[in-house]
C-alpha cells in the first residue's frame, strides 16, 4: 500500500468516526428536551428553541425569554444554548415543577445585535414570538421574564421600553450596559449583575441603568460581583435565588401585602395593604401612600414601585410598630388622584382610609401620607377635604401644589424638591410650604441640592421621616419594645 493510500484510508477511518459519533451522540437542543423551530409573523423571523414544562393543570403557565450574547450568533438554531442561563434554569423548572415554556431565540449571525434591522431586527422578532406563545399558553402578564448576559442584556433595556407596561414583569440582566434614557419607560422590575473585573463592559454603566430605572420611578437592584469577570458574574445572576424571585408569584406577595378592592356609596378603588399588628395591646397606626404616575394602571400592582414603600416596610419591621399600610392604585383611565371630582381616585381613597380607621380604631393623630410627584401634588387637595385633615403629618416628594389649599392644612407637612428637579419647579413646593404657614400651619421645606425628582425620594423616604411620623411627644419611636 502506498503512503498516499495510507494518508486516504486515515481520513476515511476518521471521516466515518466523526459520522458514527454524530450519529450517536444527540445535539444540544435534543441532549436538553428542547425542540427546534423557526418563527414568522409577517416580515419578521426568527429561530429558536425551547422547552415546555407541565406538570399541574391547575397551576399556571410561566414564560422565560432567554437573549444570548455575541457568542451565540449563528444560523445553526443551537449555538445560542451555550449561554450560561439555559441549562441553570431548565434545572430549576424541572426540579421544583414550574408550569411553564423556555424560548431561547437565536440571533442570526448577519445581525450586528439583537437591535440591529429596525422595526424587522431580532428584537422585534423575539417580542412577537414572545406574544404569541404567551397567547397560545395563556401565560399572564405577570408571569412573562427575561433573562439576558453580554449583548443579550444590554440590548434587553431596548426590547422593555417597547411596550407599557412593559411586556416583561421580571428581568435578570447580566455583564450588560444600558441606555439610561429609556429608564422612564422600563416597567418591567430589574435586578442587574455585573463582575467588579469585567474588563468588556464597565461595571459602573450596569450601575447607572439600575440607578436610572429606580429614580424614574422604576423597581431595579444593582450587584456588584467581586472576583467575577464578564462571564463569570453569569454563575450568580443565574443561580437559583434569581429564579426563585421569578417565580414568586406577584410584587405583593414577595412583599407580604393583600390585593382588595375598596368600593362604597358609588366610590370604587384597588389598592394593596399590609398590616403589622405585634402587640394587641398597642395602638394602631395608618400610613398611606400616594404614587406618581407611573403607578397608574389596573393591575393593583403597578403602585408597589412607588419609592416610599419597600423603605416604609423595613422601618415598621425592624421597629416592630403597629400600623396598617394602604397602597391605593390610581386607575389608568384618569389622569390623576383628583380627576371625576366627587368620584375621583382620591375621593375613593378618602373614603377607604376612614373606613379602615374606624375598623381599626385608628385616631387622625395616628394617621400619616407620603406621596411623591403626581402624589405629591394632589396630596394638599386630599389633606384639604377634612378640617381638622386625616392626618397628623405628611411627607410630600417632588410635587407642586395648590396655595389656595393651604389655608385648610392642619397637618404638619414635610416637603422635598430636589434642586435638580426638570418636571417640577422646586419653587412650587416651597411657595406650598411659605403658603401653609403664612396661613398659620406648619410645613417645612427642604431643597436637596444635587437631587432631581426622582432621586429626591432617596431623601424624603428615609428612616429619618420614618422617625418624625412615629416619634411620640416624649422623642421616642413609638414601638412596642
Amino acid at each position: 500500500m502506498t503512503h498516499t493510500q495510507q494518508t486516504i484510508g486515515l481520513l476515511m477511518s476518521a471521516f466515518m468516526m466523526a459520522a458514527a459519533a454524530l450519529v450517536a451522540e444527540p445535539n444540544a437542543a435534543e441532549e436538553l428536551g428542547m425542540t427546534q423551530a423557526t418563527f414568522s409573523q409577517g416580515a419578521l423571523a426568527i429561530n429558536y428553541c425551547e422547552r415546555v414544562f407541565s406538570y399541574d393543570e391547575a397551576s399556571p403557565m410561566r414564560l422565560v425569554l432567554v437573549w444570548h450574547g455575541g457568542s451565540g450568533k449563528g444560523n445553526d438554531n443551537l449555538k445560542q444554548l451555550t449561554t450560561y442561563a439555559v441549562r441553570p434554569l431548565l434545572a430549576y423548572m424541572e426540579t421544583n415543577r414550574v408550569n411553564g415554556i423556555v424560548i431561547v431565540p437565536q440571533c442570526p449571525s448577519s445581525a450586528a445585535s439583537w437591535l440591529s434591522g429596525g422595526t424587522l431586527s431580532p428584537m422585534m422578532a423575539s417580542r412577537a414570538l414572545v406574544r404569541s406563545k404567551a397567547q397560545t399558553y395563556k401565560v399572564a402578564s405577570t408571569n412573562i421574564f427575561f433573562a439576558g448576559i453580554s449583548m443579550g442584556g444590554t440590548s434587553a433595556y431596548t426590547l422593555f421600553a417597547q411596550d407599557t407596561p412593559s411586556l416583561f414583569a421580571k428581568a435578570v440582566v447580566c455583564s450588560g450596559a444600558g441606555d439610561t434614557g429609556l429608564a422612564s419607560a422600563i416597567t418591567t422590575r430589574v435586578r442587574v449583575f455585573n463582575g467588579a473585573d469585567d474588563t468588556v463592559i464597565d461595571p459602573d454603566s450596569g450601575k447607572a441603568m439600575a440607578h436610572a430605572i429606580t429614580m424614574s420611578g422604576g423597581d431595579a437592584s444593582f450587584t456588584i460581583l467581586p472576583g467575577y469577570d464578564h462571564a463569570g458574574a453569569a454563575e450568580a445572576a443565574f443561580s437559583a435565588p434569581q429564579w426563585e424571585w421569578f417565580f414568586t408569584p406577584n410584587t405583593a406577595t414577595e412583599l407580604g401585602l393583600s390585593q382588595s378592592s375598596f368600593s362604597k356609596n358609588g366610590l370604587a378603588i384597588d389598592y394593596c395593604a399590609k398590616t403589622f399588628r405585634f402587640d394587641t395591646n398597642a395602638a394602631m397606626r395608618a400610613v398611606l401612600l400616594w404614587h406618581g404616575g407611573s403607578g397608574r394602571g389596573t393591575d393593583n400592582l403597578a403602585q408597589l414601585s412607588t419609592p416610599s414603600l419597600r423603605p416604609l416596610l423595613g422601618y415598621l419591621e425592624t421597629n416592630q410598630i403597629n400600623c396598617v399600610v394602604l397602597v391605593p392604585q390610581c386607575p389608568s383611565s384618569a389622569t390623576s388622584w383628583i380627576s371625576g371630582g366627587q368620584t375621583s381616585p382620591m375621593m375613593a381613597t378618602r373614603a377607604l382610609l376612614r373606613s379602615v380607621a374606624a375598623e381599626e380604631r385608628i385616631s387622625a393623630d395616628r394617621t400619616f401620607f407620603a406621596g411623591i410627584s403626581m402624589g405629591g401634588t394632589a396630596s394638599y387637595s386630599l389633606m384639604a377635604q377634612d378640617t381638622p385633615n386625616l392626618f397628623a403629618k405628611a411627607v410630600v416628594c417632588s410635587g407642586a401644589g395648590d396655595t389656595s389649599k393651604a389655608v385648610s392644612i392642619t397637618a404638619r407637612v414635610r416637603i422635598f424638591n430636589g434642586s435638580g428637579d426638570t418636571i417640577i419647579a422646586p419653587s412650587d413646593g416651597e411657595a406650598m410650604a411659605n403658603a401653609i404657614n403664612a396661613d398659620g400651619g406648619n410645613a417645612r421645606y427642604f431643597l436637596l441640592p444635587g437631587y432631581d425628582h426622582f432621586t429626591a425620594a432617596e431623601v424624603a423616604f428615609s428612616n429619618s421621616q420614618w422617625n418624625w411620623f412615629f416619634q411620640s411627644q416624649s422623642g421616642t419611636v413609638m414601638s412596642i419594645h
